[in-house]
């Protein structure tokens, strides 16, 4: 049953009591929280029928608390002695849990103890309801105030959990909205928690607040089922599309062959991978399989024989299968929450996170449209087939042509295909479609969601070859003819915004999920279409979006320089096009090809792409009828990125034109900088109309009035204007770009105070999955906070991360407390010692982290704006931009900056079959060296034209060295940075022979030994700059270069003399080769990370530093797990090592602590609880045969189980201190002989 609670300051009882009684008729609360009920006396009190009146008599007529609580619910009344006006009950639900309401005057003096009394939380669930008085970011505030922190710090002591969604709950005399009224919640209550409230004030100034509790969870019927891609036989599934091949035979008809391929597969897949039932969704994600299910219905037949027949033997046989069901159940749990927490990624949002922890709970994540508004007539709509055609409806009149301009029309349908020969570089990308190209297609899945043919990546991938062959082969027809209607459908799934009208169809984000097979087809033509765009330099370098090798940091690094280091006036301006994706038209696209001379077939093949598709909505179990799409991209296509690239690099090359004004983009998303040495208004007519015009021809309609404009200046009070055709664009004190929010003096404390709400509301996912109900990993609980807190804090942090330390430490509340949530430690505990135990740097030693790794930015920029900034020049301490920071850095730890030459590479999908691996069939284990010999000698008898080279690395005493050889003499030898790898050495071997020999006459085959560097150069999804350049050189130079594996180490002379000539290098005075792997690079900075991460070890207290003497990671034993051990019993080891435990340290949080040993009456410690307390010699010398303390230095397993086992048979682990020495004496013969 569900339990509504409504909670409203209604500014009198007898006042409203008429709209009370409105609340009570329409929704049914079973408990009503009220404050400011204004009631001095207790008689002539009107009570609602069938509710029981609970009242807190206001000292002043201003005061007062009162809970309604309805007949049908039973209760207790707490007793509440504090300051504070609040009144609290014990109600029996699902669960027991109190219940407080509560209001505190503006002008009452709190503390955190205050708050901390009144409501003694201790272990009962408990929901706090009231108005608080306070203003604070987390909720909402635009402010803070000394409220408002106290509140903010009791929530976060007690590990409660804020509901309130940042809504204003009060309506002031002043006219304005504040947010004032909060509801609080244990952890374990969280998921089970709807909040919202209602937009009426019902005779108040307050918005009554509904929460619903253990809301009903109705399960939702499918028509359709789902396959158990987890659960599927792939072998078996293989063999049949084998099989089945043979009896469908390959057509012609494109459509036919594509219809053939899908029989094939989903008969198949019918056969060899189960299916969830048509009947209803799953409502609980309870990390089970069909074992847990079996276990449980052997348990139930147990059961019913003991029923039956009760005997001794049953007896025993029953309780014995019960216990193993009852492990075995307990360790599927632990399993299915170490999976749940393992899908939490730093893009994973806040709602998903929370969907899924409601699922755990076993709650209905399915979020039903019962009702929606017709756009036409505003009907309201309650049938869910008629639901999904008026999404169809909606979404179809969005793309059609009477919503764009005459002109947009005109163009559309005019014959825009001209007769041109394309450039010799785009005749690479019209060449069939390759059997490799599927397989490295495939290589990279994301995402499992079928589209309406139910094939999923899954199933591609894991077919026989000779279906992906027939796949291939349907690839290339549809590339020479045209797409299928099938590929062209696409099924639509409306998904509600947050913070929205749940009738109205523009409230809902349209999720496009596309065939399967057409989607792989399409990134392999997005493939070559990057290809193009890359290697001939077609895109625009101001152009940050979706680009490889490109990210927000780089445009980001563009407008800190610009701003830094400009001595004048700086304008931001930001144009917003509305709808971007939707309203891009095909002949824009195709104009843009051929102006790049584009071939024909990828022409052809974009534009029936995007012409004649057709979209159905579903909505639960019901779909709409198929209707058009007449405009615009569609979404959920791997080529969609670059096709809209394409369409917008003409708004690129127009404001390229106005050299005064620069620019950068991500995707849609376009900023202008203006720099001017006077405070002047500025015109943008003539831009603006170019624009105009430009949007007039494509379909892109740009927003005058949602652009905005943030004028930059030190200077106080100075302003200007930017108008385009007398209409001024609205100038704001804050802008957001790319995620971080900029203001008008350049400061960080604007983006600081935003980002704060957001980190509390991830805050709230590590304090629900720390409660002992999930039973979640300590490491698994670190991994969730780095991918919700840290990652967020982590964003742009190279950036606000100088902000002064008076602002900056506001982050660190946040950021400390989901480390010590994590770890379960005490608010007492530390943070030193809480940083070095989760082996988590500071936001300082980030920040430095994140500058460091810039240096690959800088090294990769010869073709970007920030190209021009990167070069030597002496600093200003005043003017210094992240770049010039970056370099300074970069010298310091010796990393390469300088931009690289960047080659043109050749086309993956032309990749000649140079690479030879066949000696790789012979087994290292199973052919002896001279069977290698004589395979090398009969290999190189096939290639007598061939001159010889052998190239190996090597890593003698930190030293990283490669050689180059031939059979008698060596060529070359070199030697890398400290930081690189052997792979690297390798690699960078086997390119630095290349260029050696390209330029030498005949034909040359290289030999070296490493498998790693084979497959790397192997892979075409490996863009990394060796792998790269190394294909791209053999096939520019084939047939003269072949490449060759040979097993090391067997005895043949070539490479014999090549591992001997690198591990010389070591002692020559060589010139240092630069590397500029990524990969490298990160490890040395981790390293450098770590190794300044143990040096803080003297930071700690003096116990942690007798603890951690042999600098480990400290957090490595916390992934030697004991499938036995539960989240509890990791909590107890970490307190221990942190040194902060409730029996130690309680007088930071009782204000009548225990100060002396329950066992001895000895000074109370760690110490000497563990080594030195007398009483406990027996046990200790049972248990350990030496001192717990030594073994709590070194946590492996078996120490952690062994100090388990101590504190349970000292019974250290119960509250109640004042009996622990009577059960000890009581029992301590008993636990010496368990």
């Amino acid at each position: 049953m569900s339990l509504t609670v409504i909670q409203w300051n209604l500014k009198g009882y007898v006042n409203n009591y008429s709209q009370l009684l409105i609340l009570i008729k329409k929704y049914s609360p079973h408990i009503i929280s009220l404050q400011e009920t204004h009631i001095q006396h207790t008689n002539t009190i009107p009570t609602p029928i069938n509710y029981k009146l609970l009242t807190n008599i206001a000292t002043n007529r201003f005061g007062g608390v009162r809970i309604l609580v309805h007949k049908s619910i039973q209760y207790t009344t707490l007793n509440i002695t504090s300051d504070p006006e609040a009144i609290a009950i014990n109600i029996q639900s699902k669960i027991k849990l109190n219940i407080f309401s509560t209001y505190i005057s503006p002008t009452k003096n709190i503390s955190d103890q205050t708050l901390q009394n009144t409501f003694n939380i201790q272990q009962t669930p408990s929901l706090i309801t009231g108005d608080f008085n306070g203003w604070h970011p987390s909720w909402g505030s635009p402010t803070t105030n000394t409220r408002g922190k106290i509140t903010q710090r009791f929530i976060d002591n007690t590990h409660l959990i804020l509901l309130n969604d940042k809504s204003p709950t009060h309506f002031s005399t002043h006219n304005t909205y504040s947010h004032i009224d909060l509801t609080l919640c244990s952890p374990i209550l969280a998921p089970h928690a709807n909040w919202k409230i209602l937009n009426d004030l019902h005779g108040s100034d307050h918005f009554p607040i509904i929460t619903t509790l253990f809301p009903t969870t109705n399960t939702q019927k499918f028509n359709r089922p789902f396959f158990k891609l987890k659960e599927a036989n792939w072998d078996q599934y293989s063999a049949h599309t084998q099989q089945i091949n043979e009896k469908y035979p390959t057509s012609q008809n494109v459509n036919k062959e594509a219809a053939q391929i899908n029989r094939i597969i989903l008969y198949s897949a019918n056969l060899s991978i189960p299916q969830t039932s048509p009947n209803a969704h799953p409502t609980g994600f309870h990390g089970g399989t069909s074992t847990s299910t079996n276990c449980e219905s052997k348990n139930n037949l147990r059961w019913k024989k003991l029923n039956r027949t009760i005997t001794l033997e049953n007896i025993i046989d029953y309780r014995r299968k019960n216990a193993k069901f009852r492990y075995e159940l307990k360790k599927r749990k632990k399993e299915a929450s170490s999976s749940f927490t393992s899908t939490i990624h730093p893009t994973t949002p806040s709602s998903k996170i929370w969907t899924n922890i409601r699922r755990f709970c076993g709650l209905n994540p399915i979020k039903q449209i019962h009702a929606i508004s017709s756009p036409e007539n505003n009907e309201t709509t309650l049938a869910s087939n008629e639901i999904a055609n008026i999404f169809a409806q909606h979404l179809s009149e969005l793309s059609g042509d009477w919503n764009f301009s005459e002109e947009f029309r005109n163009n559309k349908y005019r014959n825009n295909l001209h007769n041109y020969t394309p450039s010799p570089i785009a005749q690479t990308i019209e060449k069939n479609i390759t059997y490799l190209e599927l397989i490295s297609a495939l290589q990279t899945l994301k995402g499992s969601a079928p589209g309406l043919n139910r094939i999923s990546y899954q199933m591609i991938k894991n077919s026989s070859p000779t279906t992906k062959h027939r796949i291939t082969k349907l690839f290339n027809e549809i590339f020479n003819s045209h797409i299928p209607q099938a590929y062209k459908t696409s099924l639509i799934i409306p998904i509600l915004k947050p913070n929205t009208d749940k009738t109205k169809t523009t409230s809902y984000r349209p999720i496009s999920l596309n065939c399967c097979i057409a989607k792989k087809l399409d990134k392999i033509i997005a493939k070559r279409l990057w290809w193009l765009v890359t290697h001939s330099n077609l895109l625009s370098e101001n152009q940050f979006g979706f680009k490889k090798g490109k990210s927000t940091s780089d445009c980001l690094l563009y407008v800190d320089y610009l701003i830094t280091k400009s001595k004048m006036h700086t304008s931001l301006v930001t144009l917003d096009f509305s709808r971007a994706f939707d309203r891009v038209g095909v002949h824009s696209i195709i104009h843009q090809l051929q102006e790049w001379k584009t071939g024909p077939k990828i022409i052809n093949y974009i534009q029936n792409f995007m012409i004649n598709r057709k979209i159905i909505v579903r909505v639960g179990p019901h779909t709409s009828s198929p209707l058009p799409l007449s405009n615009g991209i569609p979404l959920g296509s791997p080529i969609s990125v670059i096709l809209f690239l394409i369409a917008f690099n003409k708004l690129s090359n127009i404001i390229s034109l106005y050299k005064e004004i620069k620019f950068n983009a991500y995707a849609d998303d376009f900023f202008l900088i203006i720099n001017f040495k006077k405070n002047t208004n500025i015109s943008l007519d003539n831009l603006l109309n170019d624009i105009g015009n430009w949007g007039s021809y494509s379909g892109a309609s740009l927003s005058l009035s949602k652009c905005q404009h943030l004028h930059i200046c030190k200077k106080h009070h100075c302003t200007s204007k930017i108008s385009c055709n007398n209409i001024q664009i609205p100038t704001v004190t804050s802008l957001k770009i790319l995620g971080i929010t900029i203001n008008n003096k350049y400061k960080w404390n604007t983006h600081i105070y935003s980002l704060l709400p957001k980190l509390y509301n991830k805050l709230n996912i590590i304090k629900c999955l720390s409660s002992p109900k999930f039973n979640c990993n300590t490491l698994s609980l670190l991994n969730v906070a780095k991918a919700t807190v840290i990652a967020k804090l982590e964003y742009g942090l190279f950036l606000y991360g100088h902000a002064p330390k008076s602002i900056l430490n506001k982050l660190k509340t946040p950021f400390n407390s989901a480390i010590r949530l994590a770890l379960g430690a005490y608010r007492s505990t530390p943070i030193n010692n809480l940083l070095y135990e989760s082996n988590i740097p500071s936001l300082e030693m980030k920040r430095d982290l994140q500058i460091a790794k810039l240096s690959q930015n800088l090294s990769f920029c010869k073709n970007r704006p920030i190209h021009k900034f990167v070069r030597h020049k002496k600093y200003k301490k005043k003017t210094l931009s992240i770049i010039d920071q970056t370099i300074k850095l970069s010298l310091e730890l010796n990393l390469p900056y300088k931009p690289i030459k960047l080659h043109k590479y050749k086309p993956s999908w032309d990749l000649p079959n140079l690479i030879d691996t066949s000696l790789r069939g012979h087994k290292k284990q199973e052919t002896s060296p001279e069977s290698y010999r004589k395979l090398f000698e009969h290999t190189k008898n096939k290639l007598k034209p061939h001159s010889f080279i052998f190239t190996d690395g090597s890593k003698i005493n930190c030293i990283i060295t490669f050689a180059i050889t031939t059979d008698t003499n060596i060529l070359k030898q070199g030697i890398l940075p400290p930081y690189s790898s052997v792979l690297t050495s390798e690699t960078i071997a086997i390119l630095e022979a290349i260029e050696l020999i390209k330029t030498r006459r005949g034909k040359f085959g290289i030999w070296f030994d490493s498998l790693s560097a084979i497959d790397s150069i192997k892979n075409p999804n490996n863009n990394s700059f060796y792998p790269n350049r190394i294909r791209s050189l053999i096939t520019q130079l084939a047939p003269k270069i072949k490449i060759m594996w040979i097993p090391g180490h067997s005895g043949i002379i070539g490479n014999e003399l090549a591992d001997q000539a690198a591990k010389l290098a070591s002692n020559m005075p060589l010139i240092v080769t630069p590397n500029i792997n990524n990969t490298d690079i990160k490890r040395h900075l981790k390293a450098e990370l770590a190794t300044k991460q143990k040096e803080n070890i003297i930071n700690c207290n003096q116990w942690y530093q007798s603890l951690n003497t042999n600098n480990t990671h400290t957090c490595d034993y916390l992934k030697q797990t004991h499938q036995n051990w539960t989240r509890l019993d990791q909590i107890k080891i970490i307190r221990l090592r942190l040194g902060h435990t409730n029996i130690t340290h309680q007088h930071y949080l009782n204000p009548n602590p225990i100060t002396v040993c329950p066992f001895c009456q000895g000074d109370l410690s760690i110490s000497h609880i563990l080594n030195s307390c007398p009483s406990l010699i027996q046990t200790k010398q049972a248990i350990f045969r030496t001192l717990p303390l030594d073994l709590l230095s070194k946590p492996n397993p078996e120490n952690i189980q062994k100090i388990l086992v101590f504190l349970k048979k000292t019974r250290i682990i119960p509250p109640n201190f004042k009996k622990k020495k009577q059960m000890y004496n009581n029992k301590h013969s008993n636990h010496l002989t368990n």
